[in-house]
């Protein structure tokens, strides 16, 4: 195996502990309302989860990156950026951005309203919550669906 293998399996690693983090919290946590006796509990045990995967999330969007980055320079792709029959690379980078810049500056801006509508209303925080982490399961399971499929080249 050479060094590009090598890059390859680590980025998918990361990517399946990115993927596995994001479904563990939309279908394990937010799922089962039933788990817990009151909302308050669940909003409480939420916080104190997410709370210790945001720094696994982040280390993972940061080495998942940078080994993408890696694999596109190794393969000479920096031109696949200007041809639209690579879109797959287009949405993976993407998706990845969106979902770097959403953990690194939009949540700790918005984390205090977060808070504040968890104190106000907490059953409408849970559903908020809960929709926007399927949501973002959703596209997530969706790009790697494309991603695999342009790289085996369906696409």
């Amino acid at each position: 195996m050479n060094l590009f293998d090598w890059i390859k399996i680590i980025h998918v690693v990361l990517v399946l502990l990115w993927i596995v983090g994001v479904s563990f919290v939309s279908s394990i946590l937010l799922l089962p309302e039933k788990s817990f006796k009151s909302i308050e509990q669940r909003m409480k045990a939420f916080s104190l989860i997410e709370r210790r995967l945001v720094w696994q999330t982040r280390i993972v969007l940061l080495l998942s990156g940078g080994s993408g980055v890696w694999m596109i320079s190794l393969l000479g792709g920096w031109s696949w950026y200007v041809h639209m029959r690579f879109w797959w690379v287009h949405v993976m980078i993407l998706i990845w951005l969106v979902f770097t810049i959403l953990t690194f500056v939009g949540e700790p801006l918005i984390h205090q309203r977060i808070v504040k509508m968890i104190e106000d209303n907490p059953v409408l925080a849970w559903h908020r919550l809960r929709t926007a982490h399927i949501l973002i399961w959703l596209t997530l399971l969706t790009t790697v669906l494309c991603a695999v499929g342009g790289a085996q080249g369906a696409f």
